[in-house]
């Protein structure tokens, strides 16, 4: 064979390997966290790929998204390990990380900030090594067992413990709170204020301030 006829040959196996057509790869799903019991008004969900949508009852919650609640508006989510977060206005929530009911050492990181809201844990949270930290405007809690109550008012941040144990804690110091305390944060580098417990006035504002919110 000639070296201008193997030239020619070698020439066109390449043209056919490289104008082969490219096998598609699936991207990998994010992975479902909960969903949306109800909503109130307008709220949006952003993914991780940027997309933005109107979100509705039923939809799913998956890791990495970021919910925002408009004014008089909110949502009521459910994580698929029982816990239930009702957002009122003027939230955003982002389910950074969640761990499967019953894995071990499985670790829940949840951002809630901006507004009010409610938060009643799950199995999650109660399981041997696991932890659930929610993180706020001035700093973070770290929960177990938890029902808990935050609310923003003069440019502070006010949460009361229903049930269970907390810790609330920034870059200025941390507090614990038993069942029946409240505390406040009014910045990210002054520690939570002394815990106390509230008064029946001080409960009833907190609780009604994530209802109050949405109307």
């Amino acid at each position: 064979m000639s070296l201008s006829l193997r030239c020619l040959l070698a020439l066109a196996l390449l043209t056919g390997i490289f104008a082969a057509p490219a096998i598609a790869t699936p991207a990998l799903a994010a992975a479902t966290a909960g969903q949306v019991d109800s909503i109130t008004g307008t709220v949006t969900r952003s993914h991780k790929d940027g997309q933005a949508a109107a979100l509705k009852a039923g939809d799913s919650v998956d890791t990495g998204d970021e919910i925002v609640t408009g004014a008089k508006s909110g949502a009521k989510v459910t994580l698929a390990d029982g816990t239930e977060i009702t957002l009122g206005s003027g939230n955003r929530f982002f389910v950074d990380r969640f761990a499967e009911d019953g894995a071990p050492q499985g670790n829940t990181a949840l951002r809630i900030l901006g507004g009010a809201f409610s938060y009643v844990g799950g199995s999650v949270e109660k399981a041997p090594q696991s932890s659930v930290t929610i993180g706020l405007d001035f700093g973070s809690i770290g929960v177990r067992g938890t029902t808990l109550y935050r609310a923003m008012k003069d440019g502070q941040c006010w949460i009361y413990l229903q049930q269970g144990k907390i810790d609330v804690f920034n870059k200025g110091g941390r507090v614990t709170l038993q069942p029946g305390d409240g505390t406040r944060m009014k910045a990210k580098t002054i520690g939570p204020a002394a815990p106390h417990v509230w008064t029946p006035q001080e409960i009833n504002w907190i609780k009604s301030a994530v209802d109050a919110s949405q109307q």
